[in-house]
């Protein structure tokens, strides 16, 4: 974040907090100081009268502090909040040496022994067996930063996790063996401190076949960004935001528990064209600068850093558009990344596209969803009609910031207000290329899929993604019009991985074996289909690689597994009516969920990171 940019509420409150927590351990340092004139230190040498005034104040300042810690930017800016709480210990500090001197000879030891020991008894049940009751301690802002600070202070090997209050660190003086390790299979070594040692497995190098004859089917795949299916009229919102999709619909597939599998851009895309969840990909390491431009390594010396990112650009694993375009269906591609540049040609986007169409081209300072629809209806009738066809249309509107689009009626102006006109103007917009696909005709089907990439959080303050694993952040819009697939509402788990096996099997193109999504059309017709179990993941970087998120949820439409990897906490809510601060780890025991979450991480512990 920084100073009158888009986060600048976030950079003020980082600002503050920083300098804040400085000020407040000098002055600590100030006050209490012995010296030769005041041997008990300044503050504890002033009179009650001029103490009281001071204790009254710094009362506000604790409580001040408090409200902040809770109420502004939650859920971000760790370190900020990690200042304020330091602060404020500070606060406590201070005002516990203006009060009067204690006469501790004159008290009894046992009753206050007596009452240290009730005290610590909750730190009985912070152990592994205890899940919830870790859980609730590490939702506290100050029994969390304690128990941070015993875990680092009992983390002899240095390896960031401990085996102390809760900790899973199995191998506590080995740094090679941790949660999250990659688990190395055949080594003799619980790497990850899951399931033991793995075996060891050969990976299939089978040839794919191309096949000879053509695809009996065009596709079309819609995406928009930050599209949260809860606040789409479709969906059962309360405002009819979505009146051209619901129309469309009518003849498609409207999946009602469709998730992303990543909370954020380059996690959900990734995965959408690989049909495989984020942790099974290998990614690159790529540097946001100030200005947002990505960058690789080596960085330039005079680049501003803000954070760092991953994509799969080196990732062995071929992306849909490059089968496809292997068995000779045309692909194309027109895509608003904005700002971002996530999806930006230089780090393999294009990759088995014959054009991409990136709406740079446009040279527009901010380019719309109307500018999206108008270049991808021209490059649909620049399609040659003499064979099938793959495009992809991404659009950006419903991302942050807001924008004012006056063709379009304005529902208030209140955060969720400003979201739900964005998502009625991509409503709009997405509706002229939809007539232009229908008006298409090469003599063949078109098949339409139209999904989001991720969810968003809206509260009444601000939206935002990437903070956490709830059902606004996941639920996602998933529609599909193809041939096969009956019209109507469907209410088995899908998601974004489900994407390019349907495509391939509508293509008839063979693909690579060992996906993690399904063939929607077969999946739906399966008398199981309602046993499915899926996964989803938010992890981020700061500008030195350090993780800042990393969390994996397993679900299977009733209730939802979260294990946050860093502080090792784990969360067990219902679905999809979820309430984020319940926690039924306590209450039920989910030994499903448990191991098929263990399974996966087995498999994908660590985040496959390269330069």
């Amino acid at each position: 974040a920084r100073l009158g940019g888009r986060d600048d509420v976030q950079a003020k409150l980082a600002l503050a907090a920083s300098v804040g927590a400085g000020l407040g351990v000098i002055i600590l340092g100030l006050v209490s100081q012995p010296r030769p004139s005041r041997p008990r230190g300044w503050l504890t040498s002033l009179r009650l009268r001029f103490r009281a005034p001071l204790l009254v104040g710094l009362v506000a300042v604790v409580a001040g502090l408090l409200w902040a810690d809770r109420n502004i930017e939650e859920s971000q800016y760790d370190s900020a909040h990690l200042a304020m709480r330091w602060m404020t210990l500070a606060a406590l500090v201070v005002g516990a040496l203006t009060l009067p001197r204690i006469p501790w000879r004159r008290l009894k030891v046992i009753p206050w022994l007596l009452c240290a020991g009730l005290a610590a008894l909750p730190l009985v049940e912070i152990d592994q067996d205890h899940p919830a009751e870790v859980e609730q301690m590490l939702r506290r802002p100050f029994p969390e930063l304690a128990i941070r600070v015993v875990r680092e202070i009992g983390d002899p090997d240095r390896d960031g996790f401990s085996a102390l209050l809760g900790g899973t660190d199995c191998e506590p003086f080995n740094a090679e063996v941790y949660p999250g390790a990659a688990e190395i299979p055949g080594n003799g070594l619980d790497d990850n401190c899951r399931l033991g040692d793995a075996l060891a497995h050969d990976v299939d190098v089978e040839e794919i076949p191309r096949p000879s004859e053509q695809a009996p089917m065009s596709v079309v795949l819609i995406t928009v960004d930050t599209v949260n299916a809860m606040r789409m009229g479709l969906y059962g919102h309360e405002r009819e935001n979505t009146p051209n999709l619901e129309r469309w619909a009518k003849d498609a597939a409207v999946f009602e528990r469709a998730y992303t599998s990543g909370a954020w851009t380059s996690l959900a895309l990734s995965s959408m064209f690989r049909g495989l969840y984020p942790r099974r990909l290998r990614w690159t390491r790529v540097f946001e600068a100030k200005n947002f431009d990505l960058l690789r390594r080596p960085i330039p010396d005079d680049a501003k850093i803000r954070l760092m990112f991953g994509l799969p650009i080196e990732d062995p694993r071929p992306p849909l558009a490059w089968y496809l375009q292997r068995r000779g269906m045309h692909t194309v591609a027109v895509v608003n990344d904005a700002f971002t540049e996530f999806l930006d040609a230089r780090y393999g986007t294009d990759k088995g596209f014959d054009d991409f169409v990136d709406l740079d081209v446009l040279g527009k300072t901010w380019a719309e969803d109307g500018d999206v629809s108008d270049l991808a209806i021209e490059a649909l009738a620049d399609v040659p009609s003499d064979r099938p066809f793959f495009m992809w249309v991404h659009y950006f509107g419903p991302h942050t910031p807001s924008t004012r689009h006056t063709e379009i009626k304005a529902f208030g102006r209140s955060v969720g207000d400003r979201y739900d006109h964005e998502i009625a103007y991509f409503d709009h917009e997405v509706a002229r290329l939809l007539e232009a696909i229908e008006a298409r005709d090469d003599g063949r089907p078109i098949a339409v899929i139209i999904a989001s990439d991720h969810g968003e959080v809206v509260s009444a303050k601000k939206r935002n993604h990437g903070i956490n694993l709830t059902e606004q952040a996941l639920r996602i819009p998933l529609l599909v019009k193809a041939p096969g697939l009956e019209p109507g509402r469907y209410w088995q788990l899908a998601g974004l991985v489900d994407v390019m096996p349907t495509i391939l099997a509508l293509t008839g193109t063979p693909g690579p074996k060992n996906l993690d999504g399904v063939d929607l059309r077969e999946f739906v017709a399966a008398p199981d289909s309602h046993k499915r179990v899926m996964f989803s993941e938010n992890w981020r970087f700061d500008r030195d690689g350090e993780f800042t998120k990393n969390q994996v949820a397993v679900f299977d439409g009733k209730h939802k597994l979260i294990l946050d990897l860093m502080s090792e906490a784990t969360s067990l809510r219902k679905q999809p009516q979820e309430n984020p601060k319940e926690n039924l780890a306590g209450k039920l025991k989910a030994e499903a969920l448990h191991r098929a979450l263990d399974l996966f991480l087995e498999e994908n512990s660590a985040v496959d990171l390269n330069d």
